[in-house]
């Protein structure tokens, strides 16, 4: 790839997800004691959610390589 193109790409990447997380910051910061109070929810029905794709995942695959 092109080290302009590459160098662009790359730019525009990181700037968007700055923006992000600095967007989230500004808006979340504002509840920090909500956001601490349900921390540990969020953590785990996300993990649940990672593990039911990582399962379905797995068995997709093993039955399209069998």
């Amino acid at each position: 790839m092109n080290l302009a193109k590459f160098s662009l790409y790359t730019t525009l990447g990181a700037g968007i997800w700055a923006f992000i997380l600095v967007m989230l910051g500004y808006f979340i910061g504002e509840n920090q004691e909500l956001i601490s109070q349900y921390l540990r929810q969020i953590t785990m029905g996300l993990f649940v959610i990672l593990v039911l794709f990582g399962v379905w995942y797995y068995k997709r695959n093993k039955t399209k390589i069998s």
